[in-house]
């Protein structure tokens, strides 16, 4: 599963490289009312990169601008935990 912003095409996400204690990071500011979604699978099936994202998009308009694991996986790539996509329940909570 992905974390993902989108944007018309021909716009960018501010995103900014920066170092805290010698570790590198990307970081993306975005507004609150922004465009993000999250991605687990597509029509083919579990979407395992973000470059699968990227061409699951193709030709609808709309651009990855940035993307980030959201999540932990079992070896069959399914959710660990709770995960909610479009208001249904994809994968239930657990309380064990």
């Amino acid at each position: 599963m992905a974390l993902a912003m989108l944007v018309p095409q021909g716009m960018a996400a501010a995103c900014t490289d920066m170092t805290f204690e010698s570790a590198s990071y990307s970081v993306c500011e975005v507004a609150a009312d922004a465009d993000l979604r999250l991605f687990l699978a597509g029509p083919a099936g579990p979407l395992q990169s973000f470059t699968a994202i990227d061409a699951m998009l193709d030709g609808t308009g709309e651009r990855l601008a940035f993307a980030m694991n959201a999540g932990m996986y079992h070896y069959d790539l399914a959710p660990v935990g709770l995960y909610v996509e479009n208001g249904r329940e994809v994968t239930p909570l657990v309380t064990r």
